[in-house]
């Protein structure tokens, strides 16, 4: 996403990492069945190299496609824990002008927003 309205009329930009007014988050009940989708999949990985299967499962897992990069066995981790993270997670941004909170529908571009009681709410995402 590159820009998003708020209702005051402010323009939030995502344009650039590290915003003070941005968070991704994880829904509470999709914690726990995301991490133990990882670490399957990680022991799957792992016992895939211990039984010199490690190009077919990368394929299977992955595509063929990916099989062709000749990545380590770190990145793959890592692209094993993005291929979950990113299919749960979700962003929210706080505008910096009226303190809404926009909250990321799952899996879409549409927002729900949320004014705080106080002018104290401001820059709650701002660690």
């Amino acid at each position: 996403m590159s820009k998003l309205g708020c209702k005051c009329g402010h323009v939030i930009r995502d344009q650039t990492d590290s915003l003070s007014y941005k968070a991704g988050f994880i829904p509470d009940k999709a914690f726990y069945p995301l991490y133990e989708e990882v670490y399957r999949n990680i022991g799957l990985f792992i016992e895939s190299i211990k039984n010199n299967t490690r190009d077919e499962w990368i394929e299977a897992f992955f595509t063929s496609d990916y099989a062709l990069l000749n990545l380590t066995d770190e990145q793959i981790v890592n692209d094993i824990f993005d291929r979950s993270y990113f299919e749960t997670y979700r962003t929210m941004y706080q505008c910096e002008n009226c303190g809404r909170i926009h909250i990321q529908e799952q899996r879409t571009n549409y927002f729900f927003s949320f004014l705080p009681d106080s002018a104290e709410a401001r820059n709650v995402l701002d660690a």
